[in-house]
């Protein structure tokens, strides 16, 4: 944890390669795994399609206070790229998620539709 958290100050990371990764692309993922984790609870729980809005707006509002806690700690800023950044990510796992539960019902209907009857 100590080799991610020394060069954060200077605005770059690098990964296992060596290669520079910047806090952006780490906004984008942390929030794609809370929008992933979201709608696994979604269809875990077996929520409604409207509850999927309320979902959005909660994770939309987590990334917004993420960067509004910024305001009172010295040395940080608020910054609207980093809210995009956060939304951007948080609806991609959203969209991700669904997408692909949504592919593996069409594909078992189809299985269904085409199985040979006895």
């Amino acid at each position: 944890m100590t080799s991610l958290a020394l060069p954060c100050w200077q605005g770059f990371l690098r990964d296992s390669l060596g290669r520079f990764i910047s806090i952006q692309q780490i906004h984008v993922g942390e929030y794609l795994g809370l929008g992933v984790v979201a709608a696994l609870y979604l269809q875990a729980a077996g929520r409604p399609r409207r509850m999927r809005i309320g979902l959005v707006g909660l994770v939309a509002a987590v990334g917004f206070m993420d960067e509004l806690m910024q305001l009172v700690l010295p040395q940080r800023v608020f910054d609207w790229s980093d809210v995009r950044l956060n939304w951007a990510g948080s609806l991609a796992g959203l969209f991700l998620v669904s997408t692909t539960a949504w592919l593996m019902r069409t594909l078992q209907l189809l299985a269904v539709r085409h199985a040979p009857q006895r």
